[in-house]
């Protein structure tokens, strides 16, 4: 099995781990005030009573699973839930929408000691976990401390589950962790039973479940005001290297329809600056709401 093995790597991983936490500080990537959660070191105290580890990746899933949290808070009223998620941006938005009942934590990263510390703070009496990201010393801790877990939202890309295929049966070790999986899809049963997941079903997607993002409706309406009549076509939750081929399409679409305007939302927001160098280096005129800027028939792309 391929677990020791990784096992014995991450563990000599503390030094690399580290450094990639200063670049991602750097970048604007991690929390420079709670960035040694990713180390396993709570700062908040564990509350009295029972309580129940959410793990929610990003912020697609970590807010497709507040209606489910509401709902078991309903049922359970004396447990807390502890919510973990990867990025910055969405601790921001959770930091407006979460109640008293909930916390927030980073996910810290996938190295032997680390993950046994924030177990050890915690004490979850119970873990759901969501989607498709997986961290074998995680899940084989939870394992180890026979925690009751349930994997929910399940999914994995053709691609992802070609590499598992050759994991050396590390996704069947960690599938084991889940007394049960949801998935995400019909298509993803099969797929999740030929991997060894126990008790697979398939009930629909949380996250059509989930609630509207709040609005201001001021700045809602300046901004359709000031879209006015014009076509539209967004790019959303880009990654770096994204935006070169959408600018590229762009300027193909704009032959065509001279008065379209592109909208580009990053997966990181911090990009802003750096995707409008890339838009100016093509010749595009942008606009961006981080520096407050308003759209007008000049602008292109809106960032």
């Amino acid at each position: 099995m391929l677990y020791p093995l990784y096992h014995f790597i991450t563990l000599c991983s503390a030094k690399p781990l580290r450094a990639m936490t200063q670049r991602r500080l750097a970048n604007g990537k991690e929390d420079p005030d709670r960035y040694p959660e990713r180390f396993g070191i709570s700062t908040k105290p564990r509350p009295q009573g029972r309580v129940m580890w959410v793990h929610g990746a990003s912020i697609g899933e970590s807010l497709s699973v507040l209606p489910l949290i509401h709902h078991l808070h309903s049922r359970l009223p004396g447990w807390h839930f502890v919510l973990t998620t990867n990025t910055v941006t969405s601790a921001q938005i959770l930091a407006q929408r979460l109640p008293d009942y909930v916390t927030h934590h980073y996910i810290p990263w996938d190295h032997p000691t680390w993950v046994k510390k924030f177990i050890q703070h915690w004490q979850p009496q119970a873990v759901l976990w969501l989607e498709s990201e997986l961290w074998p010393n995680l899940l084989h801790e939870i394992k180890k401390n026979k925690i009751p877990a349930a994997l929910l939202n399940a999914r994995l890309s053709p691609k992802s589950a070609k590499r598992w295929r050759w994991s050396g049966g590390l996704i069947q070790h960690m599938l084991s962790t889940f007394r049960f999986i949801l998935v995400g899809g019909r298509d993803y049963r099969p797929l999740f039973e030929s991997f060894g997941g126990k008790n697979v079903h398939y009930i629909g997607s949380l996250k059509f479940g989930a609630k509207p993002l709040p609005v201001n409706e001021t700045e809602k309406d300046t901004l359709q005001i000031q879209i006015g009549p014009r076509r539209v076509i967004g790019f959303l939750q880009t990654h770096e290297g994204e935006e070169a081929l959408f600018a590229d399409s762009f300027v193909k679409l704009k032959q065509t329809y001279p008065d379209l305007l592109g909208i580009i939302v990053p997966r990181h927001p911090q990009r802003g600056d750096q995707i409008n160098t890339l838009l100016q280096e093509k010749k595009l005129r942008s606009a961006q709401r981080s520096h407050m800027q308003a759209i007008d028939i000049s602008t292109d792309i809106y960032i």
